[in-house]
């Protein structure tokens, strides 16, 4: 086995320049997919953080509600909201648990009713401390102090309607009912920073309650875990669900990633990564195949005499499987170890974005503006494992080539 290592080494050293060529289109692509995969789990982490941060990590409504969600029913509520975070306090697992109400409104900063629409939201001042850290997005005045008739505007909607901290808008929603419900608040706060939030109000909850005329109860309830992560979510949401007793009767307990507004955003960011890394794998593996391609070409005739000397063709297709092995270790830890450098660069400053890019991008999706990307021990190791399949691929089809060789064919050629 140490005779053909050597022999491998050897060949290796044979053209170095197209050694060394072959290395560095294995760290192109090894660097290349270790940023993309830190940039993009950077993203989509930071993406699953803002939305698990404003929607829960199991979300509680009732059936009816479920059922109608896409016309966001005001009636089909939750009557008693306290009662049933009181039971949900009782589920091992249950961090906090969270009554909110949204809506949509018009809203203006006239006297006159406008067409500007915004969701508005209602909650307590531990979900918007705790869980939204809203404060941390203020760009102007302060966040809600608790008082009645107060409002937050994002800052596309403070845009849109030309509204500045001190001024009294209207907002024009319905009750539960139906009927149309003015709301007066004073503009105390403008946010931004996230996509979603910019197109979004936020007001206090009983300021809420008063509008939609939901007097003690929530159309949601927000259920916090240790963390978003499916093994410390799912045991939970298993917990809730197999707790029969009559204040959550009725109710449906949804995870965050069972989530339609959700489930888009994982199969975009997936296949955009899987896309990526394929693309990655196919140009790489392209380059390596054509290097070994033209070392089978230079050494048939040495080929054929280590078929004379006994070597059989799996012994060939080895030795230029080792060969690539080699290749693709040195570039893939080269690679790797460059993109980290980007990566980590990238989870401590990020990269911001324009407001106009933001807007751009809509309010479907919670973005922020500052992005950044994320570094971990399995992005590392697999880029690096990327890199060896790179070369092994590329090398599979010479290699083949190479062991299909007639000794007596290969010791009559000038090759």
């Amino acid at each position: 086995m140490s005779v053909w290592i050597r022999l491998s080494l050897r060949n290796l050293g044979r053209n170095t320049r197209r050694s060394v060529l072959t290395a560095c289109s294995v760290l192109v692509g090894t660097l290349m997919i270790t940023l993309t995969s830190s940039w993009l789990t950077g993203i989509f982490g930071g993406m699953m953080d803002l939305f698990t941060a404003s929607s829960g990590h199991i979300r509680l409504v009732t059936e009816d509600f479920y059922e109608r969600q896409a016309l966001h029913p005001l009636y089909e509520n939750i009557p008693d909201a306290e009662a049933v975070i009181a039971d949900l306090k009782t589920v091992p697992g249950v961090k906090s648990a969270i009554p909110r109400i949204t809506a949509g409104v018009v809203i203006t900063v006239d006297d006159e009713i406008g067409d500007d629409f915004a969701m508005l939201n209602g909650a307590t001042a531990d979900y918007y401390a705790n869980h939204l850290r809203a404060e941390d997005y203020l760009l102007a005045g302060e966040w809600l102090s608790g008082n009645d008739g107060e409002v937050v505007l994002g800052r596309r909607i403070a845009r849109q309607i030309d509204a500045g901290i001190g001024d009294q808008a209207l907002l024009l929603g319905q009750t539960q009912d139906g009927a149309m419900s003015p709301l007066s608040a004073r503009v105390v706060g403008i946010i931004g920073g996230d996509a979603m939030m910019e197109m979004q109000a936020f007001t206090s909850l009983n300021d809420m309650r008063w509008l939609t005329d939901i007097d003690n109860g929530a159309l949601d309830i927000l259920v916090y875990t240790r963390s978003r992560r499916h093994r410390d979510v799912e045991p939970v949401l298993q917990r809730i669900r197999s707790h029969n007793t009559p204040e959550i009767s009725g109710l449906i307990a949804i995870p965050w990633y069972e989530d339609d507004t959700f489930a888009g955003i994982i199969t975009l960011v997936s296949g955009l990564r899987n896309f990526i890394a394929f693309l990655m794998i196919l140009v790489t593996a392209l380059a390596i195949f054509n290097t070994m391609t033209m070392s089978v070409m230079e050494r048939t005739q040495e080929i054929g005499v280590l078929r004379a000397m006994g070597k059989t063709r799996a012994g060939v297709i080895g030795t230029f499987l080792f060969e690539a092995s080699i290749i693709g270790l040195i570039g893939g830890i080269a690679g790797t170890g460059i993109g980290s450098i980007g990566a980590f660069y990238l989870k401590l400053h990020g990269v911001t974005l324009s407001s106009d890019l933001v807007d751009k991008v809509g309010s479907g999706m919670p973005i922020q503006t500052t992005m950044y990307g994320e570094l971990n021990w399995e992005i590392v190791i697999g880029a690096l494992l990327t890199g060896l399949l790179m070369a092994l691929l590329g090398v599979l089809v010479p290699a083949f080539r190479a062991g299909r060789v007639s000794p007596v064919e290969a010791m009559k050629s000038r090759h």
